[in-house]
């Protein structure tokens, strides 16, 4: 089978944000994660994908072998002073360290705060499910459910296509802070180096508002 790279839809949104949350301060459960790889490793597709049924204990989503490589996620009713470094810590406590490799979480560049949604690949179809799943929840306890956020389908799915979608966008000039870029992560759950660009980048544009100036007379 000849490896799935993903595609997307063109890119749209340019943006920074406000500073996040260092990878040192992001602690986690072993115990938490341990048990999250143990369900969705019991979910995962019988008959070589063709079906699956992917089931918690209060919801059962069926998935067929044309979304296996469906992947990233949409997250969106995020608090506006909802930085990128928090998302990570949420998902994070939520027993998903190691089991996302890419983040981008759009801010506004012309004021401040985020747009409310962000982009998380997971490291496959099956994790994405659940972390659907569990948002959709009432679960008591459960650190997704109650965070009040909801997901989709990205329109880029996977983590080359996400990669290749921003690697030579103005959003990763040098002018633009670190904490304001894409982010991809390795196998740990630790931040990694993004992918070089393949060309030279452009200088983002950036158009403030300049604020009035109250110390004028009509």
């Amino acid at each position: 089978m000849v490896p799935f790279q993903g595609s997307c839809a063109p890119l749209s949104v340019l943006s920074t944000c406000p500073q996040g949350v260092a990878p040192e301060q992001m602690g986690h459960s072993d115990g938490v994660r341990a048990s999250v790889e143990r369900n969705y490793q019991g979910m995962m597709g019988r008959n070589n994908g063709v079906k699956a049924g992917v089931e918690r204990n209060y919801q059962v989503i069926s998935t067929d072998s044309d979304l296996e490589f469906q992947m990233t996620l949409m997250v969106r009713n995020l608090s506006q002073d909802l930085t990128q470094g928090e998302l990570v810590q949420q998902l994070v406590l939520a027993g998903y360290r190691g089991l996302f490799d890419f983040i981008y979480m759009p801010m506004n560049l012309r004021g401040q705060g985020n747009f409310g949604y962000a982009f998380v690949n997971f490291k496959s179809h099956t994790i994405a499910v659940q972390v659907i799943s569990r948002l959709q929840s009432l679960e008591l306890g459960d650190p997704l459910s109650s965070l009040e956020w909801n997901a989709m389908w990205s329109t880029c799915q996977g983590f080359a296509a996400n990669v290749d979608r921003y690697r030579n966008s103005p959003l990763m000039h040098e002018l633009v802070p670190q904490e304001c870029k894409p982010s991809v992560y390795d196998g740990n759950g630790d931040l990694a180096s993004f992918p070089k660009p393949t060309k030279t980048i452009p200088k983002p544009r950036i158009h403030r508002t300049a604020p009035k100036d109250v110390t004028k007379s009509e």
